[in-house]
């Protein structure tokens, strides 16, 4: 590979911009092209009670799975009223009011459905046992266990519905979820965790200054 020189530096992006490298490229895009053929192709010769079947088992798998099936609950346009005229931005019928508009933000599911009464709920995000592995060997990040398990869910519920965000990429936690996690695991101070967002919860104390 030839280098050039500009400003008595190497251009790297032009260096792996020459032909070899852009061969190498072409030919390993259309691997996944094949891929997604090849998968669909295997995808159509199912029958639907397979598909279910295909779906059971990776729900048995992979339980996590189970908030992408309800992504598709939530991305249906039915026209539905508040169960809390209170808090017109809640469907499920199970969040309570926040402190910040960005925090004001419900699950989207039916109050049958809501993300914080499910079972996969509980045993992703709520399990002590679960939750002891991510605390323990950070025990001296946190002002309690009961602090160290609320935080430790607050990410088990991010990371089972988007994965590993990176750093500096954040989202709200529906409320619903928020308050069954700090009913499970209260600070024994009565102190919040606001702005709770994934890869980040922010202690702002309880109100009245200090932590």
């Amino acid at each position: 590979m030839s280098q050039r020189k500009s400003g008595g530096g190497t251009e790297f992006a032009e260096a792996m911009a020459e032909p070899g490298n852009r061969r190498e490229e072409a030919n390993t895009k259309p691997e996944y092209e094949l891929m997604d053929a090849e998968r669909e192709k295997i995808l159509v010769k199912l029958t639907f009670e397979e598909l279910e079947d295909v779906v059971r088992t990776l729900l048995n798998r992979v339980p996590r799975l189970v908030f992408d099936i309800l992504d598709t609950f939530e991305s249906r346009s039915d026209a539905w009223s508040p169960p809390n005229p209170d808090l017109p931005w809640c469907r499920c019928g199970k969040c309570r009011e926040m402190p910040t508009e960005e925090e004001r933000r419900c699950c989207g599911q039916e109050p049958e459905y809501c993300v914080s009464t499910l079972r996969h709920f509980s045993y992703l995000c709520l399990d002590e046992g679960v939750l002891m592995r991510d605390v323990r060997d950070q025990r001296a990040q946190f002002r309690n266990w009961q602090d160290g398990y609320r935080r430790a869910a607050y990410r088990r519920y991010t990371d089972s519905k988007y994965g590993p965000l990176g750093p500096g990429n954040r989202v709200a936690i529906p409320s619903c979820c928020v308050w069954r996690i700090r009913d499970k695991y209260p600070d024994p101070k009565g102190k919040l965790d606001l702005l709770v967002r994934s890869g980040c919860v922010v202690q702002v104390g309880d109100g009245h200054g200090g932590d």
